[in-house]
This record gives C-alpha cells, structure tokens and sequence, in this order.
C-alpha cells in the first residue's frame, strides 16, 4: 500500500482544501441562489451523464490494457492518441443525434416552468466533451501514479464557481457571461490536464499505433462495450437524481438538493482517492495472479475508507442543525436534513465495501458489472419515480439510498463467491462499536445556542474521542504507521 497511501495522501489533502471551500460556498454563498446553482448543478450533471454514452469505455480501457501498451515511448503513445480520436468521434456522434432531434429535445425542455431550460440547454454539448477529454487525461496520468495534480486542478471549480456566483449575485455579470465563464473554465482546466499529461507520461511524437493482435483487439471491443453499458448505467445511477429532480419539480428545489448532496458527499471524498490509484495496481495485481495482493488492498481500503468516513458524518449528523442555522434562508433550506441523512448512509456502505469495482471492472469478471449497474440504475430511476412524487426531495433521496445498498450487498456477495474475499475483519465490527460509543457521547454534550461554538466544541470533542480510540484499538494498521513515521520524524529533527 505505500505507493496508494502516498498518493491517497497527497490526493486527500487536495480533497480536504477543496472539500474545505465547497463547504464554506454551500454554508454562506449557495443558499442566497438556489435557482442558479440549481441551473448549473442541472447542466453539469446532465453533462456527465452523456460523457460514457459517447466515450465508447476508453477511459476504462486505458486502464485495464495499459499494461500491454506501456513497454515503449511510442506504443504508449499511440495507445492513449487512439483512446482520444475514439472518444471524439463518440462524441462528434453524440452532436449528430442532436442535430437530428434537436426540436424533440426543445419541445421536451420547454414544457419545464423555466425558460432557462431552453436557454442554457446548448451548455451541455461543451461541458461534455471537456469532461470527457478531463476524464481520460486523469486515467492517463493514474496509470503513471500520479493523481494529485489533475485532482487539483479539477478541484479549482470549487473556488471559481462560487466567485462566479457571486459576481452575479451582486449583479456584476448577467446570467449569460456566468455561463460561458463556467464553460470556458472547464475548456481551460481540460488543456492544463492534457498538458500536464504530455509531461509526466513523456509521449513520444513519433506514436506507434500498434494496438496487438486479433485477439488482444477482439477482447477490448468486448470490454469497450460492456464497459459503455455498466458505466452509463453507474452515472446514471449516480446523477440521475439530480437530473429528475430538475424535471419533475423544478430548479429552486434542484439547487437546495445540490446544497443537501454537497454535505452528504463530504463524506466520500477519499474514495476517489483511493481507487483512481489502486485501479492500476489491482488491474497488475489481477494480470499477473497476485490475488493475495489484491485481498490486502481489498481489506485495507475498506477499513481506511470507513474510519474516514464516519468521522465525517459524525461532525456533520452531530453539528447539522446547527450548520443550517448559519445559512442564509436557513428555513427553506432544512427541509433537506434527512435528504443528507440518506445520502451519508448510502455513501458510507458504499466505503466499506472498498475498491470492490476496481476488483471486478479488471477482472476476467467485468460483465458482471453490465448486471450489476442496470440493476442499481433500474432501481434508482423507478425510485425516483415513485418516491419523488410522494415525498419530494426526500423521495429523490432515498431511492438512491436504497438503490445504492442493494448494488453494493449484489458485488460484495459476489467478489466473496468468486475471489474468495471479503472487505470485513475483525477490525469493521471493532469501529462500528467505537462509533456507536463516540455518536452515544456527543448526545451527553448539552446545548449550545451560539451555532459557531456549538459546532467547535462538538467537533473538538469527536475528533479526539474518535481519533485516541482508532490510534488506541489500532483499528488501521496504515494509520498508527503513519502517525509513528511522523512522530519518528519529529523525534530525529529536534536530536
């Protein structure tokens, strides 16, 4: 785990700065425009959901196959250039459909309660192919081991948007100039990212397209295209609740969801982290039948990802009364206390169950995850269906909650029957125990009226209680290594 822990790391902490000021935006700036964060959280989302359609599973496939194209220079470059020329042609695809069913798709939009549907519909095409191009520089860069700089400057939306928000809050720019600065971000963040590429990957110009035999090709036309399925299926299921939302209420209630999905996701923000990395190696790990390996990656991100993760929900579920009371229109934005609730749970299975996609996306398993997806995407869509008539933004909420678990409990029985492995120890029984305890003590904390020092003192309290007794019951053996190599370190600087 030394090369995932480093750059987990590293990648956590770009994570942590980002999370620090998405939070800030989504206490004090998100809440004084729903509808406009709503219309972007709309956009972007929508954008994502496209982005596999037309990718044609190149991202998946220049992870799985980068082993049999990286023993030179100019194989390796001509293995990523022929990943981007099909992606584009995917997504040149993708403006033909439009073209073709451009006045459905106006006709569609424009029966919404908002005429910024329509207006701003054209977004969508831009911000999809810079996502595309984003995601593909970002696998490229993980197959040399390297994510922190693409994370960081993806994470920069996070600062610029809510500047841009409040530009024109305070009505500096109209809604217009917004949106083509939010476009043009993106465009600019996706060449930075293909630059930063070229350099750490060390591309030949003279590439070589030498993509193997027959069979070597048969098989990533198979992977390709049960990779478009499943990962289509995996953002649908992921982003679709934002999109239903968007089209079955309206734009206000979209924005205070955004804002509710926001401090859920906080939560998970080393999962990415963690798998980007770990992807590459398990993909080795599984070519060259080190199954042991992969059992111990398995084992230990599932307990890290869960020792993060519900210290996090802790200071959130502990402290989220008191985080609405300091936002602007606090009343309308409350509503979503238990959307948040719902998200964080199914959000924190999803991290115990670790790097289980990893484990079965590259392995000679990966159809299973066409199965797997449908099934959670089915669930999610239904639910939504169901539920978000009924109960509103809870109802988006907890269709996907309960979609999520039945996805991971379906891939966790699985990897167990094939491989063989489990995520779960000893250890994953110990942590919830000293949860509970740490959850039972912060209700002894009486109460605070001020919210700023409610939220310090609650916060301080759980961060010590919970961190002395994972140190203490050596919960992560990756964590007390960690914590003795620095309190090693601090020993020799002062001899």
């Amino acid at each position: 785990m030394g090369v995932i822990k480093r750059q987990s790391i590293k990648y956590s902490v770009v994570q942590m700065a980002g999370m620090i000021v998405g939070i800030f935006s989504t206490i004090y700036i998100y809440p004084h425009d729903k509808e406009t964060l709503g219309l972007y959280r709309f956009l972007s989302d929508t954008a994502y959901i496209l982005v596999p359609l037309f990718m044609f599973g190149t991202s998946a496939l220049s992870t799985k196959f980068f082993v049999l194209f990286s023993d030179t220079k100019e194989r390796k470059t001509g293995f990523y250039l022929v990943m981007i020329i099909v992606s584009t042609l995917g997504f040149l695809l993708l403006l033909s459909i439009v073209f073709i069913f451009e006045s459905q798709i106006f006709s569609f939009f424009g029966s919404k309660n908002s005429i910024l549907y329509t207006r701003y519909l054209f977004a969508i095409l831009p911000l999809s192919f810079s996502f595309m191009l984003v995601s593909l520089f970002k696998q490229f860069a993980a197959n040399e081991g390297l994510i922190t700089i693409p994370n960081l400057l993806e994470q920069g939306i996070k600062i610029f948007f809510p500047l841009i928000l409040i530009l024109f809050i305070l009505k500096k720019i109209n809604l217009d100039v917004f949106i083509y600065a939010i476009i043009s971000y993106y465009i600019i963040i996706c060449l930075i990212t293909g630059y930063y590429v070229i350099k750490v990957s060390k591309l030949n110009l003279s590439p070589t397209f030498d993509l193997g035999n027959r069979s070597v090709n048969k098989e990533m036309v198979n992977y390709a295209l049960f990779n478009i399925l499943g990962t289509t299926g995996g953002v649908l299921a992921l982003r679709i609740d934002t999109f239903m939302v968007s089209t079955m209420i309206d734009l206000k209630s979209t924005g205070v969801y955004a804002i509710a999905s926001t401090i859920a996701t906080v939560i998970s923000f080393p999962l990415s982290a963690v798998y980007g990395i770990s992807s590459p190696i398990i993909t080795k790990a599984l070519h060259e039948n080190r199954n042991k390996e992969v059992e111990n990656i398995y084992k230990k991100s599932s307990i890290n990802l869960m020792i993060m993760g519900i210290f996090m929900f802790l200071i959130i579920w502990c402290n989220v009364d008191k985080i609405f009371e300091l936002m602007p229109n606090s009343k309308q934005i409350s509503v979503g206390k238990y959307v948040i609730f719902c998200l964080i749970l199914a959000k924190l299975f999803d991290l115990a169950t670790g790097v289980n996609d990893a484990i079965i996306n590259f392995s000679k398993h990966y159809r299973f995850t066409l199965i797997s997806i449908s099934v959670l995407a089915a669930l999610n869509i239904i639910g939504n269906l169901i539920l978000i008539p009924k109960f509103g933004l809870l109802g988006a909420a907890i269709a996907p909650a309960i979609a999520s678990f039945i996805f991971n409990s379906i891939k966790w029985i699985f990897i167990k029957y094939h491989f063989k492995i489990t995520p779960f120890t000893n250890k994953t029984w110990l942590l919830l125990i000293l949860s509970g305890l740490v959850f039972g003590f912060t209700t002894l904390i009486p109460v605070i009226s001020n919210p700023y020092l409610s939220i310090l003192i609650k916060s301080t309290l759980i961060s010590l209680i919970y961190g002395l007794l994972v140190i203490f019951f050596k919960v992560s053996e990756d964590i007390n290594k960690t914590i003795e190599d620095f309190l090693g370190k601090i020993v020799r600087l002062r001899k």
